[in-house]
């Protein structure tokens, strides 16, 4: 947020400080102005004006407008139960319900639908991992997350791994390091 200082010169520095340290930024063209108690008032715009004995309540404001203003400059919550899809050049929001898997390739990641349809993603496995951990996903091995909804059957396999059969019939392996969180997770 702009702001112009009009303030003593031996009070500038410590004011610019406290300023840019709030997210402000100095400038002439502004329309908010910080005006020292006995400096002129600008015409436009508008002026808080501070006396040296209350920089407290003035510290109060500036954080108050500073969190205002941020919070109002933050991007919107993400769609809760969705995640955004590349297929081609067209996005697509993909119900979590919708979703099978999630995998990596080549350093790129990818979610399966149930009908079969890939989609690239923006985030990282690792992000998704934490942020679908709620939403009844989980990571049965290195480069793949699974919706435990659409699992259709568990086999035990060799060497302490598993085999998940899904609801759209491809089989998915649960690593040895993963068999056991996952184990827990269903509670076996």
């Amino acid at each position: 947020m702009k702001i112009c200082l009009i303030c003593a010169d031996h009070y500038r520095p410590l004011l610019e400080d406290i300023l840019e340290t709030r997210g402000f930024t100095l400038s002439r063209a502004a329309t908010l102005f910080l005006v020292e108690h006995s400096h002129p008032i600008p015409e436009h715009g508008v002026s808080i004006v501070f006396n040296q004995k209350d920089m407290s309540q003035l510290l109060t404001l500036l954080d108050n407008i500073s969190l205002e203003y941020t919070e109002k400059k933050k991007p919107k919550e993400a769609l809760t139960g969705h995640l955004l899809g590349q297929k081609n050049d067209r996005y697509e929001l993909i119900g979590y319900q919708d979703i099978i898997f999630l995998t990596t390739d080549m350093g790129d990641v990818y979610l399966r639908t149930h009908k079969s349809k890939d989609y690239r993603l923006k985030e990282k496995l690792y992000d998704l991992e934490k942020s679908l951990q709620s939403e009844g996903f989980i990571r049965i091995n290195k480069s793949t997350i699974v919706n435990m909804l659409h699992i259709h059957e568990i086999i035990p396999w060799f060497n302490g791994r598993l085999l998940l059969k899904l609801t759209n019939k491809e089989e998915v392996e649960v690593s040895r390091s993963y068999a056991n969180d996952f184990k827990t997770y269903l509670g076996l």
